[in-house]
């Protein structure tokens, strides 16, 4: 191994810190993941020289997660040949059973301070060696999670769950406790069991906080916990997954829904109450914090503790794709139009400085409208059209308009007739780069592609268009495809084939899995896409749990595409590693 130029550990600290340190809501995040390998190895920071390996082993292995079984396989054989790096482990996150791996692995890291646990165990899963290895450790911090939706109940699940009621009162470290058992009367597997941890934790010397979902009711037996010395509050999170139809969402529409269920169960024991905590919703209005948005936190809250044992609250987003060009008021000077008044209005005012434009016309029955209308619009570089019922009348010889236009969405332009982009029209737009067809004329749509592919570098549309054209001798400039559904027609097994290289290409996304992938990607050859990093389907089910792996039908396709360097993701940009370098 190399020796770099000398620079001080601790410059060198910093430098890795970064890249290698997980955060501890990465640790502790209890809602499902897909189980996928990572897009490199961030163990090649170790590889750089003797002063980062140095450095870089405490970091690697500060925080460690097991996913799997080869994972838990490969992190035993580490430590039995490198028993100085079980002391590294603080954080370990368990997410199965993992055979007589884990008791070696338990035995060489005794000094972890916070352990992720999952009591949701499928039968065939050996936890012989989890079980002997809970005894080795002594936590600080103890996460279990459970299968609430559907609990698991096997010989595994109840071997874990007996050596957790006999451990938990002999860890004398333990301070924190996040307990899964929250409104489980409807479910006899998971009364019973809660109720068994709950007496566990009661037996503890040392237990001072137990984080809790906010559920409909406060949990009778966990009463018995205030009784304890040690013990200081519970934190209820009211983000945590509700069961039933409770989401986040309502409870941010309706705090006191929730709320007043809860209170009510402790409303007349004074001594609870000073021992309840709830850790406030953002609000998302003026309006939401003044209506008890923010339950009450109390002030004397230790926010070290509170720091280090509560998770972040992960933000809500809208994922799905493909989207057509969202034009609103930060993309310069936006006009929307939503009638044939406003749109000559618009024109004849201000027309020549907008620079994004969002056309929704609707008329039944149809109509025809004067294709000048557009020539106003010097300046338009977005433009997003949606014309149900609507064409132009004939335009005059020689028309032109729409010079600067960058990007154009079409949405329900079906007429055959004169249409933005018919034959009629014959629009060459020399500044067009990205085109998105949504529910078009497809004969109209063919032929406007062919006048203006040369320069797309950005281009979606449905199946029949690329069944009807080629498409990459068409747009050597693309560096996004984007294929929508088209159910009864199928792209063609050799769609991916190429003669001449296409350069260009970076991306193709499929918003659609009625496709039969594996022969056209079979068919792909890497060289003929030199630029192509990364293939998007929507609709891919990526694996939660190693048990899935075996019936997952969407892994074979991404090693195919794996072996050929280009990833394979879901909508969300999720998938597998291989893909080229950057």
């Amino acid at each position: 191994m190399a020796t770099a130029p000398h620079m001080p550990d601790e410059i060198v600290s910093e430098v890795l810190t970064p890249l290698l340190k997980l955060p501890d809501e990465v640790f502790s995040d209890t809602s499902v993941k897909p189980l996928l390998a990572p897009g490199y190895s961030s163990s090649a920071y170790l590889q750089v020289c003797k002063a980062w390996f140095r450095v870089a082993t405490p970091l690697l292995y500060n925080v460690v997660i097991l996913r799997t079984t080869s994972q838990a396989n490969a992190l035993a054989d580490v430590l039995e040949s490198h028993k100085e790096i079980g002391q590294f482990v603080k954080k370990l996150r368990i997410e199965g059973g993992f055979g007589n791996a884990m008791k070696s692995i338990l035995s060489s890291t005794t000094g972890i301070t916070d352990l992720y646990l999952t009591i949701g165990i499928y039968g065939g899963d050996n936890v012989q060696g989890l079980c002997a290895g809970l005894s080795l450790v002594n936590p600080r911090r103890v996460i279990l999670v459970d299968e609430m939706a559907k609990p698991r109940k096997n010989k595994a699940t109840a071997l874990l769950e007996q050596t957790l009621d006999h451990q938990i009162p002999k860890w004398d470290k333990l301070k924190t406790f996040h307990f899964p058992y929250t409104d489980v009367n409807h479910n006899s597997i998971l009364k019973k069991r809660g109720a068994a941890i709950a007496l566990a934790l009661t037996k503890s010397p040392t237990l001072e906080i137990l984080v809790m979902n906010m559920g409909f009711s406060f949990l009778p037996y966990l009463r018995k916990l205030i009784d304890m010395p040690s013990f200081k509050r519970f934190h209820c999170q009211p983000l945590a997954a509700f069961p039933g139809s409770i989401t986040a969402s309502m409870f941010r529409s309706q705090p006191q829904w929730v709320w007043d269920r809860f209170h009510r169960s402790i409303e007349n024991d004074s001594e609870l109450k000073a021992r309840i905590h709830c850790i406030a919703v953002p609000p998302t209005t003026e309006e939401s914090k003044a209506t008890g948005c923010f339950l009450f936190i109390n002030d004397d809250m230790d926010n070290s503790v509170q720091g280090e044992s509560l998770t972040s609250f992960s933000k809500i987003e809208n994922t799905t794709w493909p989207t057509s060009t969202a034009l609103s008021g930060d993309m310069g000077n936006c006009a929307q139009v939503r009638n044939l008044t406003d749109f000559t209005r618009i024109g004849n005012t201000t027309g020549s400085t907008v620079t994004a434009l969002n056309v929704r016309l609707y008329s039944k029955p149809a109509c025809s409208i004067d294709p000048n209308l557009l020539l106003p619009f010097t300046s338009l570089v977005n433009l997003y059209w949606s014309s149900e019922g609507i064409e132009f009348s004939e335009p005059p010889s020689a028309f032109s308009a729409l010079d600067k236009l960058e990007t154009l969405t079409i949405r329900n332009e079906l007429f055959p007739g004169p249409a933005l982009l018919s034959n009629e029209m014959n629009l060459t737009l020399p500044c067009l780069r990205k085109l998105e067809l949504y529910r078009v004329n497809i004969p109209a749509a063919i032929s406007f592609t062919n006048r203006n592919g040369a320069q797309l570098v950005h281009l979606t549309a449905p199946t029949e268009i690329f069944i009807a054209i080629q498409v990459f001798d068409l747009c050597p400039n693309l560096n996004i495809l984007t294929v929508t559904p088209a159910r009864q027609f199928a792209l063609p097994e050799h769609f991916l084939v190429r003669s001449t290289p296409h350069v260009s290409l970076q991306k193709i996304r499929f918003s659609t899995t009625h496709i039969t992938f594996n022969p056209m990607f079979e068919n792909l050859q890497p060289e003929s896409f030199p630029s192509l990093k990364e293939i998007q389907a929507a609709d891919i089910k990526w694996p939660t749990t190693e048990r899935m792996i075996k019936k997952n039908t969407w892994i074979p396709l991404s090693e195919i595409l794996r072996h050929k360097g280009i990833k394979f993701t879901d909508r969300n940009g999720l998938g597998g590693s291989g893909g080229r370098a950057s």
